[in-house]
């Protein structure tokens, strides 16, 4: 899954937000995001991907492809290995709380999970 439109739509379903809750959230038009969504806009302003980012509770990064981990990251998730952040990209419906919960048991695990 790689483009803009399937990150924000994967997102946005797995938050049960419709299209225009997640407008609403971000401050933009609903229009807006059918257009990324449908990818007839492909290249949204800054602004507005920080927006969607902010409301769909990830980063800009994630969402143009620059990783495949939805969660923001933090100093602890700094310490995460490539195989959690595997696991969290294939879950990205994870609460923060679960995210956590994942990230403690591989740090008890250990290195290599």
């Amino acid at each position: 899954m790689g483009t803009i439109a399937e990150r924000i739509k994967l997102l946005r379903e797995s938050r049960g937000l419709t299209g225009e809750a997640l407008a609403n959230m971000a401050g933009i038009r609903a229009s807006t995001i059918s257009l990324l969504e449908t990818e007839t806009r492909t290249d949204p302003h800054s602004t507005t991907l920080a927006a969607i980012a902010e409301a769909l509770e990830t980063t800009t990064d994630y969402l143009v492809g620059l990783t495949d981990c939805p969660t923001r990251n933090t100093r602890e998730d700094e310490s995460v290995d490539e195989n959690l952040q595997a696991i969290i990209a294939a879950w990205p419906f994870l609460s923060d709380e679960a995210r956590a919960a994942v990230a403690e048991m591989a740090r008890l695990l250990g290195p290599g999970l």
